[in-house]
């Protein structure tokens, strides 16, 4: 309805300029008529009427389905359950008689209930009409002038029109007297009021419309005869239009006169328009207006016409607004704020005069025409006069604030006035914020902002109000893009001081803001809609960015980011903890990895793993973590804790290396595996200290496999070592390398041996690693005795080192095979006999190449001795079945 009104007086005050030739106005009015109905077809919602209309095409769609034949089918078989059932009912009814022997009742009729499925498959029958916009605004407007006493209405607004030309006109060409030609208008007024209210209770509203016509009429004549003829003072006009005004009042309350209330203040209001030759005195125009709303006030207390409220509102700011584009200049400020301020608390006003005063039968009501958009555009109105004016913006956001807030506390508690009160609460929380948008830079506005929005979340979700969290939420994401654009160039600075500075101050409260709304969020999710379920993710990622980026940005080295991030990681699980934040417990698992890149980072720049700052880094990431593990039930606590354990160990195995390698890099690196094989023991032996009470398989399983497997790799990196000292000579199986090997071997045979890993298994890898040890214990001698160089390529070519090894398989292959001899296991021989067959082939592709040196023609015969002595000691075992054959003869 307020659109239509809109429309109206816009059109008006079109055809008034084109009248007086005043086409740059006339185009102005002409493009802003054309803005609003667009927006309206737009957005327009569907009234009782348009319903209708829809209803109506539907149902000549569907006549003609019918018609068609298209639910044809769905007939057949609604007709066929109606047989049926009729039927059933026929032999039941036949059944009864023949037993109580008394008359027949009437056939029974039953109402066949379609099932869901027909009723879905009738539903797709019906088309979904969507009617032409343009044709529901033409119907509108059609029904407006249609309903009720069309005639009356047309033939009074033409009336009220012709009158304002007549005067006009006669005037300007001194055909009668102003007096004369403004005393009969007056007197003409007067008789259409007197009929009017002869005729009050004449059908079709005929008497009211009379009355209003008759009181617009009066209204021309005295303001134009005060403003544009000078008949009569201003202050006398001003008394007479009061008593108008009040008698007018009193006319619409005591006859419940709506359109009267209406045609009286719509020709109040046009009175000025359709007089106006472009001079006169703003004060005047807006004292009139000022009285004719106060009259709309008055009456709003006694009824709830919301078209009479959205009238008022539509002229007064509408007409206002043309004036300012047009006529105002700064020197008119002082006359002119007044105005704007008695109209914004008029309508403010109003708007609780209407939620008091309806009856529609509604938990709470409110006009959000008047609500919303008194406040939207007496703010616009202000800050178009106020430019020239320092903080002008800011107090009158002040005071708007103050007056929305301090009105929802008085309305708090009354349940008519709820959403009103909810309402203001919005409106002034949104002024309050304004305040510091115009009064302080940008960066605090933004910190403020994100401190209100997320307030707004909170009490929002507490209260289910949907578009108050999108608008705190939008809000919210201002205010970071915002301080963040503001501060781009502040990050890296060295010229404030670390953490004590006002922009990290800034994002400090941003970040906590954030993560505020992401907690209440996740508290309140059930009140939440379905789309709404995942929003406390983002908001919980954005506040730990902020966070987290905002602190690495004022260290200077990573150890001190570690820092950071652990007494971080320890106030948020403190916070997780205590209030059942389970998204924050998910994100603290992250805590584990990027401290670990933080520690690689350290060694960028650090000689050692505890050198400078680390030295608390680390001990503080290590308590904070083993914090976190044994008070947050993580998800992924069985792998957190297996890759603690080797953070653990690389680092302490890392700093010893760096100590011990100042005296000796061989001892140094013999060493390394040192404190993996503690931790392995420890593990073994079941200590009884969290976290092995209650993570054990954790570490047993996947904590000593990866050190395991660190361990193998520092084996075959020892095995390209020498195993010499500078200090001391080498001493075979003696010396710090090779005693360690074997301490990592036996190590891992218990651990394998503790997972209850086959005997064969455990054979198996004892054999292996048996020779492989013995192979590099051979080339160490060969090496250390014979001086040769200690490299793959060199022994492979030495005699010495070539007969060695030929020899010494072949003494593993005749234990082997005795063994099997002792055991009877055939399985056993064979393994010693393909250990036999590789020192064969290496006899016969390496050895037979150099069959002239003396060490190839040693290894030949001392070979070739020990493989009789196993073929005489040791033969091929029997098959099992050969075995039980001979025990059973």
């Amino acid at each position: 309805m307020l659109w239509l009104i809109s429309i109206i007086i816009l059109g008006i005050i079109f055809f008034v300029q084109l009248a007086n030739f005043d086409f740059e106005n006339a185009l102005a009015v002409g493009i802003l008529m054309f803005i609003i109905t667009i927006f309206k077809l737009l957005l327009g919602n569907k009234t009782l009427s348009d319903k209708v209309f829809i209803l109506e095409k539907k149902l000549e769609a569907l006549e003609k389905k019918f018609e068609q034949g298209i639910i044809h089918s769905q007939k057949e078989e609604t007709e066929t359950k109606q047989a049926k059932v009729t039927k059933s009912k026929a032999l039941e009814v036949e059944k009864t008689t023949q037993t109580t022997m008394v008359e027949a009742p009437q056939p029974l009729q039953q109402k066949i209930q379609p099932t869901s499925v027909e009723q879905e498959q009738f539903q797709k029958t019906i088309p979904q009409i969507h009617p032409n916009p343009i044709e529901i605004a033409i119907r509108k407007l059609i029904t407006y002038f249609t309903i009720g006493n069309p005639l009356v209405k047309i033939g009074g607004v033409i009336l009220f029109f012709g009158l304002s030309f007549l005067i006009k006109f006669a005037v300007n060409n001194d055909m009668v007297s102003v007096e004369f030609g403004l005393l009969s208008v007056m007197i003409f007024a007067i008789g259409l009021i007197g009929v009017g209210y002869k005729h009050r209770k004449r059908e079709g509203y005929f008497g009211l419309i009379l009355q209003g016509i008759g009181i617009a009429v009066f209204y021309l004549a005295i303001f134009s005869a005060a403003k544009f003829f000078s008949v009569i003072p201003f202050s006398v006009a001003l008394g007479i239009m009061i008593i108008t005004v009040i008698f007018a009042t009193l006319l619409a309350i005591i006859q419940d006169a709506f359109y009267l209330a209406i045609f009286a203040t719509a020709g109040g209001f046009l009175a000025p328009i359709l007089t106006s030759t472009g001079d006169g005195s703003h004060i005047v125009l807006f004292s009139y207006y000022a009285l004719l709303n106060l009259s709309i006030a008055i009456i709003a207390w006694y009824k709830s016409w919301r078209v009479l409220n959205l009238i008022g509102f539509a002229f007064t700011f509408i007409i206002g607004t043309l004036w300012g584009v047009t006529k105002y200049q700064s020197e008119f400020f002082a006359t002119t704020e007044p105005f704007l301020i008695l109209f914004f608390l008029l309508y403010v006003v109003i708007s609780v005069f209407f939620a008091h005063r309806t009856t529609f039968k509604l938990k709470a009501y409110v006009d959000s025409a008047l609500v919303f958009g008194v406040p939207s555009v007496a703010f616009g109105l202000q800050a178009s006069i106020s430019e020239a004016i320092p903080y002008l913006l800011a107090y009158s956001s002040l005071g708007a604030g103050a007056i929305y807030i301090s009105l929802a506390w008085w309305l708090r508690n009354k349940e008519k006035f709820s959403l009103l009160a909810e309402s203001f609460l919005a409106l002034g929380i949104i002024f309050l914020s304004l305040v510091f948008a115009f009064a302080l830079s940008p960066e605090i506005s933004a910190v403020i902002y994100a401190l209100e929005s997320s307030a707004v979340i909170w009490i929002s979700l507490r209260q289910d109000r949907l578009y108050a969290r999108i608008f705190a939420l939008g809000l919210e994401a201002y205010a970071v893009v915002t301080y963040i654009n503001e501060n781009i160039n502040y990050f890296h600075s060295t010229q404030y001081t670390p953490f004590l500075n006002k922009v990290y101050l800034g994002y400090f409260i941003l970040s906590i803001a954030t993560l505020l709304s992401a907690f209440v969020y996740e508290k309140y999710k059930d009140k939440t809609k379905k789309f709404e379920h995942y929003f406390h993710i983002p908001l919980l990622i954005l506040g730990l960015l902020l966070w987290i980026g905002s602190g690495f940005d004022q260290v200077s080295a990573p150890e001190f980011g570690l820092i950071f991030l652990s007494i971080s990681a320890l106030i948020f699980m403190f916070i997780a903890t205590r209030y059942t934040w389970q998204t924050m417990n998910y994100a603290l698992e992250l805590f584990l990895p990027i401290s670990l890149l933080l520690i690689v980072a350290t060694q960028e720049q650090l000689s050692h793993m505890f050198a400078g700052y680390n030295l608390l880094a680390i001990p503080l990431f290590f308590v904070v973590l083993y914090t976190l593990l044994y008070k947050v039930q993580f998800k992924l606590s069985y792998y957190w804790h297996a890759i603690s354990l080797w953070a653990m160990m690389i680092i302490l195995s890392l700093e010893m290396f760096y100590h011990i390698k100042q005296i000796s890099f061989t001892i140094a690196y013999s060493t390394w595996p040192l404190v993996l094989i503690l931790a392995v023991y420890i593990v073994l032996k079941q200590a009884k200290f969290w976290p092995l009470t209650t993570q054990y398989e954790s570490y047993k399983n996947l904590g000593i496999a990866g050190l395991s497997v660190m361990m193998l790799l520092w084996e075959v990196g020892a095995f390209l070592g020498t195993a010499s000292l500078k200090v001391i000579p080498y001493i075979p199986l003696l010396n710090p390398l090779e005693l360690m090997q074997v301490s990592v071997i036996i190590t891992l045979l218990l651990w394998l041996k503790s997972k209850n890993i086959e005997r064969s298994l455990l054979l198996k890898f004892i054999a292996g690693a048996s020779l492989i040890f013995i192979t590099i214990f051979w080339a160490r001698l060969v090496h250390y005795y014979g001086d040769i160089p200690y490299n793959i390529d060199t022994l492979l070519r030495n005699g010495v080192f070539q007969t060695g090894i030929s020899i010494i398989y072949t003494l593993i292959a005749l234990a082997i095979i005795s063994y099997s001899k002792r055991k009877q296991s055939r399985p056993v021989w064979i393994v010693g006999a393909a250990l036999l067959g590789t020192v064969i082939f290496k006899l016969i592709i390496a050895d037979m190449a150099q069959r002239d040196s003396l060490e190839r023609i040693i290894s030949f015969l001392v070979v070739g001795v020990l493989i009789l002595v196993i073929g005489y000691i040791a033969p091929l075992p029997p098959k099992k079945e050969e075995q039980e054959k001979v025990r059973g003869e």
